[in-house]
């Protein structure tokens, strides 16, 4: 029988820690929001991005929903072939009204290795569209199958510089019983500030809750009391996750 948690701490930027917080709330958790990330737009290469966009590429590889945003702001095209990594990066490309939207419900890791799969080099270009920062090296792991791949960075994940006075006091006296992990940059933040504010020892009553096997990887150097890893690649399996141990 998993363990029992009533206080979830969200690490996700802003606007998605809310929506995801009223769900919880709504199913009787009670939901602390400490964003680690701060999502900036970066629309100055949007001349580079419609150059590339007309040598009509085979694909256009999406891995976050925030680059399926600024996609949508960067380009009135919406017949573009767009593959994500995951249906609610998919679901959002459709809510933006793109027509041709295909997903790999799982990592970029399982969408790379589906393009190699499904994909030949002397169809097209591929266009990969992304953060500043990414965690799987998509680029180079599809040039060495002789992929012709280019990319335009359309934001930057700004990671918090410190844990808030709130969150360290919570944590210390044992105010959080699980935290959800949605990308490998809030891992890796999180993991920073807690042994900068000397709180390791404070997980061993902790459950991870995470989206990939990838970042429960990542979070391990903590001793948590469980880590749990959603099904799949989404925010819907996530919550299926988390009321195990409700």
């Amino acid at each position: 029988m998993p363990h029992k948690i009533k206080n979830i701490l969200i690490t996700r930027p802003k606007e998605d820690a809310e929506v995801l917080a009223a769900a919880l709330q709504e199913m009787g958790f009670n939901p602390i929001i400490e964003p680690l990330l701060t999502i900036e737009p970066i629309y100055k290469d949007k001349k580079l991005l419609e150059s590339l966009l007309a040598k009509n590429p085979q694909a256009v590889l999406i891995t976050s929903k925030y680059a399926v945003v600024a996609l949508a702001h960067m380009t009135a095209l919406r017949n573009i072939s767009i593959l994500t990594s995951g249906e609610t990066t998919a679901a959002c490309a459709r809510e933006a009204g793109f027509k041709n939207v295909a997903s790999v419900n799982d990592t970029a890791r399982v969408l790379v290795e589906y393009i190699l799969k499904h994909f030949e080099p002397k169809n097209g270009s591929i266009l990969y569209v992304r953060g500043a920062e990414v965690t799987e090296d998509i680029e180079g792991q599809l040039s060495e199958k002789d992929f012709s791949i280019e990319s335009v960075i359309v934001y930057n994940a700004r990671p918090a510089s410190e844990f808030s006075g709130n969150l360290i006091e919570k944590i210390n006296r044992g105010g959080v019983d699980a935290v959800v992990f949605f990308s490998q940059n809030t891992a890796n933040t999180y993991i920073k500030h807690a042994v900068a504010n000397q709180l390791a020892g404070a997980h061993q009553n902790m459950i991870a809750i995470c989206l990939s096997e990838a970042i429960a990887g990542t979070i391990r150097q903590l001793p948590w009391k469980d880590i749990a890893i959603s099904n799949q690649a989404d925010v819907k399996s996530m919550i299926e996750k988390i009321t195990e141990y409700k």
